[in-house]
């Protein structure tokens, strides 16, 4: 059995490194160029996978270990295929791996071959595997797909936390899935109309999570996660204010999670079996922000709303002058410049709308002047002068206003020289 278990354990590792190379280069394997390359990859994926499924059925009584092994490669390997745009390749991972889950323990009602903390881990692993298949179907839009996901995923974990035999580690995990499920199954009523269904299954997910601070990237996510669709919730129900605490506790999760995630030279930040953009967790600092302004300036509290945008503003800057080659923080930043000069304008805060609108013209000259600008730093720059424009006209500055304007024109013109000539630029 040792024997077997080494040779399991070899060929997950091998398939997970696999994976690691296909994942981190994700815009490299998704290039029309390696279109082939890319499908070869897959398929030889999925046959190490079909194979390690092959030998644990050979298995009639697998360790715990061996399940838990076998859900994380197929949660990664899933995650994989959705990269790879093979989304039934996706659920079929997963249905199979399930599928085997379930024949374990139906073998074991028949045989008593299985231990206590094996039966535990199979039930805990299906209701995983299965949120995450509602998880991956509600972000492709999918509800109705993903609501029996969740519900499955509910029966299989929410006895396990009232029967009390799982192990610390394990209650915590089973938890946090728990939450992810009940808050699904809410996005899933309020998709419906179901208001006040929804609020109630939100918050058992509440409940669920708890207060507690994050210990990991992935449980961050998993509260700001909760939090962003309570404010969903609370703000369509009339409660402009409790939204938006729920907004700042979702906003404090993401903080956290930037806290936690070590980048690896590839851009990408990994724990606990999620892999996680690095710009995707800029973006969701940026939207709980702009979205936390929104709701104070609808209730007449435009100083708040300025001292979000001025936080954001501080931490975006920060991030681009570490790294002046990501488009997408560019947007980002660009968006709250923007919306923090015309909010200061409008306070009278002239000299800080000054000070924002000179440091982002700038930025955005050193970006430009790079010898490896592209179209979204000249986005960027064009951008930045535009927006002074406005600011300048709102104040009353109108030569300054002009000049500004007659500098977005520049650029316009500079970067068609280079033929670019996005939609974005044109209609500048």
């Amino acid at each position: 059995r040792q024997i077997a278990e080494r040779r399991e354990s070899m060929a997950f590792e091998g398939l997970l490194k696999f994976q690691d190379l296909i994942v981190t280069n994700q815009q490299i394997f998704q290039s029309p160029e390696l279109g082939k390359l890319n499908g070869t990859l897959s398929d030889q994926s999925k046959k190490v996978f079909d194979a390690i499924l092959k030998d644990l059925k050979q298995d009639s009584s697998p360790s715990p270990e061996s399940v838990s092994r076998l859900a994380y490669v197929t949660r990664r390997l899933a995650s994989m295929d959705l990269s790879l745009n093979k989304e039934q390749q996706s659920n079929e991972h997963i249905d199979q791996a399930c599928n085997w889950m379930r024949q374990s323990l139906e073998n074991s009602n028949k045989l008593g071959q299985l231990t206590g903390a094996t039966e535990d881990m199979l039930h805990l692993k299906i209701g995983e595997l299965r949120l995450l298949q509602g998880s991956l179907a509600m972000g492709l839009g999918k509800f109705q797909e993903a609501r029996p996901r969740f519900d499955e995923a509910i029966r299989e974990i929410q006895p396990l936390i009232e029967n009390g035999n799982l192990t610390t580690d394990q209650l915590k995990s089973a938890k946090q899935s728990l939450a992810e499920a009940w808050s699904g199954a809410s996005m899933h009523e309020v998709y419906h109309g179901q208001l006040s269904e929804a609020i109630r299954l939100q918050q058992k997910a509440l409940q669920q999570i708890g207060e507690d601070r994050p210990t990991s990237g992935e449980e961050a996510q998993i509260r700001m996660q909760i939090h962003g669709n309570m404010s969903i919730l609370l703000e369509r129900s009339g409660e402009p204010i409790e939204a938006l605490k729920q907004l700042k506790l979702a906003a404090s999760a993401v903080e956290e999670a930037f806290g936690m995630i070590d980048q690896n030279p590839a851009g990408f930040a990994e724990e606990n079996a999620i892999v996680l953009p690095t710009n995707e967790l800029m973006g969701l600092r940026s939207r709980l922000a702009h979205e936390q302004v929104r709701i104070m300036i609808s209730q007449q509290d435009v100083q708040a709303a300025i001292s979000v945008l001025e936080d954001l503003y501080k931490k975006e800057n920060h991030s681009i002058r570490q790294n002046m080659q990501n488009g997408t923080t560019l947007e980002f930043y660009a968006k709250t410049t923007s919306k923090l000069q015309l909010l200061l304008a409008g306070a009278g805060q002239e000299q800080r709308a000054n000070d924002v609108a000179q440091d982002s013209i700038e930025l955005a000259k050193a970006i430009s002047a790079l010898p490896t600008a592209r179209e979204p730093h000249w986005l960027f720059a064009i951008d930045a002068n535009h927006t002074a424009g406005h600011m300048y006209e709102k104040l009353g500055r109108k030569t300054q206003s002009l000049e500004r304007y007659s500098e977005a024109i520049a650029g316009c013109q500079e970067a068609f020289k280079r033929d670019f000539r996005t939609a974005s630029i044109v209609s500048h």
